[in-house]
């Protein structure tokens, strides 16, 4: 099995990320052991803020020896995901 988290906005900004962040906590804490995918087929931009959302993601993954795989990700998304190790 899968946890799979969709991003449904197109462009994550700051007033998205406390949202965001909260919301993987609450799939986090409702599902504790299944590896997780996020799906980003909709996201078109996002800001470092939301960047950040998503290494806590990662960290949190981590700690609790979960896979974390991020999908579906645009080219101009992945190019800045990929400075910051994400992908």
């Amino acid at each position: 099995e899968l946890l799979t988290l969709t991003i449904l906005q197109a462009s994550i900004y700051d007033q998205h990320t406390r949202t965001l962040k909260a919301a993987f906590q609450d799939a986090l804490r409702d599902n504790p052991t299944l590896p997780i995918a996020v799906s980003m087929a909709h996201v078109r931009y996002i800001s470092s803020e939301g960047i950040g959302a998503l290494l806590s993601l990662n960290r949190l993954a981590r700690e609790q020896r979960r896979g974390l795989r991020l999908c579906d990700i645009s080219q101009q998304v992945g190019e800045m995901l990929k400075l910051v190790r994400l992908v």
